[in-house]
């Protein structure tokens, strides 16, 4: 496990020990059998003020990417075609190639601010995964993939593009 360096994708803007936190979920599964060690895991620090919490986060992305590019990104899909912390229709923010890291809002969950990295700071992955489970994700995956509509309303769609994807469906 020394070899793994882990970060979030996104996160929502709660305490670490929030229950509804990423981080904290994270610790309380996949870390309790994956011994990653603590300095390999790269998590926004929530407990500062937002946008200190975005440029801390951007900045040790940043340190640790220049070392060890990503090889991985694992993605789910929301109902509503969201990915990471990505709500449809997209900002201009999303697609930034100056920022890795944006503040992002939504009204449709109990936590409405929320982290996430752009597009193009996800696509410097090299492989893709995306995890879906259900019926609800079944539709929504199939509907993106018969629109028309762009990345701004199918943020998928972008990653898609850059190939290397591989989908885990559990119908």
């Amino acid at each position: 496990w020394k070899n793994i360096h882990l970060f979030l994708a996104d996160e929502r803007y709660v305490p670490a020990d929030d229950p509804d936190s990423t981080q904290g979920m994270i610790r309380k599964t996949l870390l309790k059998h994956a011994h990653i060690p603590e300095e390999n895991l790269v998590f926004p620090e929530t407990s500062l003020p937002l946008h200190s919490c975005i440029t801390t986060y951007q900045r040790a992305l940043q340190v640790l990417c220049k070392t060890y590019p990503p090889d991985i990104c694992i993605l789910g899909l929301g109902s509503d075609g969201h990915i990471t912390s990505l709500f449809p229709p997209l900002t201009d923010a999303a697609f930034s190639e100056e920022k890795t890291v944006i503040h992002t809002t939504t009204d449709t969950f109990a936590v409405h601010d929320r982290i996430s990295l752009t597009l193009p700071a996800l696509t410097q992955a090299q492989n893709f995964i995306f995890l879906l489970k259900g019926e609800e994700k079944k539709n929504t995956w199939e509907e993106m993939l018969e629109s028309t509509e762009d990345e701004r309303r199918w943020p998928a769609k972008y990653i898609l593009e850059r190939g290397n994807v591989t989908v885990v469906t559990w119908w």
